[in-house]
């Protein structure tokens, strides 16, 4: 067993069985990204990575076939499951996988609790490579209340974090975070990431003056979180960014402040689109078997993005990319003869394309004239 922040300083080594156990979902979301890039540094070609849910009451025998059955499109076979400890207790099949796991394949479990007083607890205890995953003090605990204010385990996950990225940083200047946004790591994560993109390769060493001229900066939601949301699903994120968007304006490339409505759904109708264009090109090159480290060379995708790029890929289906361009071709119609407003018109959009499954689950389906 380890804890996630002593997880960020070692090397993360393959294995059959990882365990993301534990109340803070950022960790667990963001320990599976490390799992998959240390997977995918093991081999030659990226893992093929299938996500189920407990909670969708999969029949076990599916999983165990997907854990058994080698990969067609890379050397390894990347199973994420969670929700799973209630149900999959009784059964006895996976217990007995957990103590014979495939070769070929990696199974990570992403749980909030295991109770190790079940045989599955112990079993996944005993055999994976478990990592704690609990939520944070952002100040000292009551038993260190005599320690500096910045000395407290969330301040040290920070600092653990910018290490890991290739930065360095001091728990005084880590706290910066925290003053800024709060004891969220979810929060504080991607500002960690943007900061050191905003201080640039030259510059090793994080200091409080970067997070405090960065965040003064760049207070506006960019179109591309909104874009992120969208392609997640996310419909409450989605619809607080364009909220926050709507309110505040756009920067554009030149720095720009962008407030005229008209013009801000320009910006992040043209964003959706590319993105929506660019996902359906490499649903349809994997629709023709080729892999995902062509297309990421066919799209021009950046070795730093391509994991990210593979979840977002996850998130849609060739159905779902006719959906969504004909709910633009709508939208655009709509703006262009003024019969909606542009504000209304991007909250609907957004809706529309974040519960694009659902919709069509109800086959509400979106039709363009000519």
């Amino acid at each position: 067993m380890v804890k996630y922040v002593d997880f960020l300083k070692k090397k993360v080594p393959v294995q059959s069985l990882y365990a993301l156990v534990g109340k803070e979902e950022y960790f667990r979301r963001k320990g599976k990204e490390y799992i998959l890039e240390a997977l995918e540094k093991a081999e030659e070609e990226p893992p093929f990575i299938t996500e189920l849910d407990g909670k969708e009451k999969i029949d076990l025998g599916t999983i165990l076939e997907e854990l058994r059955t080698p990969s067609m499109f890379g050397p390894r076979k990347v199973v994420i499951l969670k929700n799973c400890e209630e149900y999959l207790e009784k059964e006895a099949a996976f217990l007995q996988y957990l103590e014979s796991p495939s070769s070929f394949a990696t199974l990570i479990l992403d749980l909030t609790s295991v109770d190790g007083r079940t045989k599955l607890g112990k079993a996944i205890r005993k055999k994976s490579y478990y990592i704690e995953c609990e939520k944070l003090y952002d100040k000292p605990p009551p038993w260190d209340a005599l320690k500096p204010i910045y000395d407290s385990p969330l301040c040290h996950w920070i600092v653990a974090e910018v290490k890991r990225k290739g930065k360095s940083i001091t728990l005084m200047d880590g706290y910066a975070f925290i003053e800024r946004l709060g004891g969220d790591p979810g929060a504080i994560g991607p500002a960690i990431e943007a900061v050191i993109s905003y201080v640039g390769k030259k510059k090793k060493k994080i200091q409080k003056e970067d997070i405090y001229d960065f965040l003064g900066v760049h207070r506006k939601t960019s179109a591309f979180d909104y874009v992120d949301h969208i392609v997640e699903g996310d419909y409450e994120k989605a619809r607080q960014d364009l909220e926050d968007i709507l309110t505040v304006g756009l920067q554009d490339r030149a720095g720009e402040d962008v407030t005229h409505t008209q013009t801000i759904y320009g910006m992040l109708a043209i964003t959706i689109q590319r993105k929506i264009h660019q996902l359906g090109q490499a649903l349809l090159l994997q629709s023709e078997g080729a892999s995902m480290t062509s297309i990421c060379e066919a799209l021009q995708i950046k070795r730093f993005l391509q994991s990210k790029f593979q979840r977002e890929l996850r998130s849609f289906s060739l159905k779902e990319i006719e959906f969504a361009l004909n709910a633009l071709l709508e939208a655009e119609k709509k703006v262009k003869e003024l019969s909606v407003p542009a504000e209304e018109v991007l909250k609907d959009i957004t809706f529309q394309l974040c519960n694009r499954r659902e919709l069509l689950d109800k086959e509400v389906f979106i039709y363009v004239d000519g």
